[in-house]
């Protein structure tokens, strides 16, 4: 349970958050900028900026990554992001990471990809 100050802290923090974020368990594709080699992992959640995934190492703040978003069945879009935060899980030996998507270089196609799906028709 959130102490008072805790729900007034988080509640800060969601007003501050410029798009609307979608929970999910969606594969992902993760490599780092300069490695030949990638792993998988799960998405927390999605939203126009960015996504939340959970990893089995720790990555460095700022890090440029390469990932592979399974939206849906036939459905990945790919993009660069940058590592804004990163914590380890508790009891675990396991982290979370918030990534923002490059949107210089996230290409058009992918932008409206990923807006389809934080934004499904009702």
């Amino acid at each position: 349970m959130l102490s008072k100050k805790g729900v007034a802290l988080y509640k800060s923090v969601q007003e501050k958050r410029s798009f609307q974020r979608v929970e999910c368990r969606n594969l992902v594709r993760f490599k780092l900028k300069d490695s030949a080699e990638s792993e998988g992992c799960l998405a927390h959640d999605i939203s126009d900026g960015g996504i939340k995934i959970n990893l089995n190492e720790f990555v460095p703040l700022n890090s440029e990554v390469n990932l592979e978003v399974q939206l849906a069945t036939q459905r990945i879009v790919d993009c660069v992001a940058r590592i804004v935060w990163i914590e380890k899980m508790p009891f675990m030996d396991r982290y979370q990471a918030g990534l923002e998507f490059d949107n210089d270089r996230l290409e058009r196609n992918a932008k409206i990809k990923i807006h389809g799906y934080t934004h499904p028709r009702q």
